[in-house]
């Protein structure tokens, strides 16, 4: 093989590669032998077919198999003669085949950029803690004792707020039905704010076997699109009536959240918190390190990488625009802007990241890639099965979870060499300071998702994309929900 550098500007690199026709004669003639011993061709014993037959039928896809072998062990080859690593795979424009002759393709790429040597230890941190007050541990408890309150069947002839219904609907919008606006025996806790806004308010005051014609507006954002703002009619019926019972906290309500009694519940919930702070606390000691890493990391990044990261970003931007209102709606030119800053810093800090992982050697293990996976799949245990499929048959997806992996390792093997002061705050600043930094995040590329099922249009579907800056503010409300 002999292998020509036609191009060598920035990172770019093209080569033209000749490959000696006995090399490509030999391995296309020993696949036809192959084939030849094994066909089946009628007229004709097994093993005796005749050569020229045999290429005539069989020829294109062989070559094709060959071409695809010679260009991948000979494009492996040049990169590694010339110590040069892609960025990406290699683009291919591969000449025809002809025996006897030299077989030639050229191959251009990105190679990955040198990084600077940054001195870890050099770096100095500020790492904000917060640390839960018993008032906090106390109102978390409460809360969850009160969630878990039962219902008792009430021979009252009307329903109230607190009450818990069981209720019959049938939904449509512009008199016709809509997919999962329909159900029987529904239970609804009246107050609890389930429903769209406006359902539970005109269920309340229902009487026992009432039927009643319900109209509601489906809010902007929600989880189906196409009901998105629409004004609905729901036909309801009150099946029953059950009244709350007070919930006690004891040890056989300890027990349903996995912990032996009392005491031990609430051990759990004040570490479900502690936890949780720790989680902001290092969430934003990680974001300041990356600002101080961007600072250190002026260099010229891959092309395609960059366009790819722009690209992606720029339609989770238009995605989250479209959510919004028109007034509130951001100009293209903005969004654009927004997708190019961040895919700059983001294929930046990816490239060092990787780089410093290569350079001290950390890998990611399949035990780790598998733990990953199983972690991802039971945050929707009804789907769990389904992910982890999905991951099975797609190898790009398992190759972002490596990525991710990687990223979270070398982070933490950094922070491991920087110096780090701890400042106390509160919950609520700590939670300030981790999204002045959002704008800025370093997250890994759009994935592709598992598949997931079609968004119900159920009047309980009320919660659909929130503002993250209320979704982060409430962030305690999930801090004890039950593992």
């Amino acid at each position: 093989m002999q292998a020509k550098l036609t191009l060598e500007k920035g990172l770019k690199r093209e080569f033209e590669v000749t490959v000696p026709s006995k090399n490509f004669d030999d391995e296309y003639n020993k696949q036809i032998e192959a084939v030849k011993k094994n066909v089946k061709i009628p007229g004709f014993r097994p093993g005796k077919v005749p050569t020229m037959l045999v290429k005539k039928k069989y020829g294109p896809s062989i070559v094709q198999d060959v071409t695809n072998k010679v260009v991948q062990l000979n494009t492996e080859k040049v990169l590694n003669d010339n110590n040069l690593k892609a960025c990406m795979q290699p683009k291919v424009d591969a000449g025809e085949y002809a025996e006897g002759k030299d077989f030639k393709f050229k191959i251009s790429f990105e190679i990955l950029p040198n990084t600077p040597d940054i001195a870890f230890d050099k770096i100095a941190l500020t790492k904000y803690v917060s640390e839960p007050e018993q008032k906090e541990i106390d109102a978390e408890i409460e809360k969850i004792v009160s969630q878990h309150k039962s219902f008792k069947e009430s021979n009252r002839k009307a329903c109230k707020d607190g009450d818990q219904v069981n209720i019959d609907y049938k939904g449509t919008v512009d008199g016709v039905a809509f997919d999962g606006g329909t159900a029987q025996g529904q239970l609804l806790e009246l107050g609890s704010n389930m429903f769209i806004p406006g359902f539970e308010e005109q269920v309340t005051g229902m009487k026992l076997e009432e039927t009643k014609v319900i109209k509601v507006t489906f809010p902007k954002p929600y989880g189906s699109k196409e009901l998105e703002g629409k004004d609905a009619e729901f036909e309801v019926k009150l099946n029953s009536i059950s009244e709350p019972t007070e919930a006690k906290l004891d040890d056989e309500l300890a027990k349903k959240f996995g912990a032996a009694d009392v005491v031990a519940f609430k051990d759990k919930i004040k570490k479900q918190i502690t936890d949780e702070y720790n989680y902001y606390s290092n969430l934003a000691l990680k974001k300041h390190l990356l600002d101080e890493l961007e600072k250190q990391c002026e260099f010229e990044v891959p092309s395609n990488m960059l366009e790819m990261d722009i690209k992606s970003i720029k339609q989770q931007l238009d995605n989250e625009n479209n959510h919004l209102d028109k007034k509130e709606q951001r100009a293209e030119k903005e969004l654009q802007a927004e997708a190019e800053k961040l895919g700059l810093r983001r294929v930046r800090l990816g490239v060092l990241l990787a780089d410093t992982g290569r350079k001290n050697n950390i890998k990611i293990t399949e035990d780790e890639v598998r733990g990953k996976i199983s972690q991802n799949a039971m945050q929707y245990p009804h789907q769990a099965q389904q992910i982890i499929e999905y991951y099975q048959k797609n190898p790009y997806a398992i190759e972002q979870i490596k990525g991710e992996l990687l990223e979270e390792k070398v982070m933490d093997w950094i922070l491991a060499k920087v110096k780090t002061t701890d400042k106390a705050v509160g919950f609520d600043e700590l939670i300030a300071i981790t999204e002045e930094e959002d704008s800025t995040e370093v997250k890994p590329a759009a994935k592709k998702k598992a598949p997931a099922k079609k968004a119900d249009a159920k009047p309980t579907a009320k919660k659909s994309t929130e503002t993250k800056a209320k979704t982060t503010k409430k962030a305690s409300d999930k801090k004890t929900e039950k593992k």
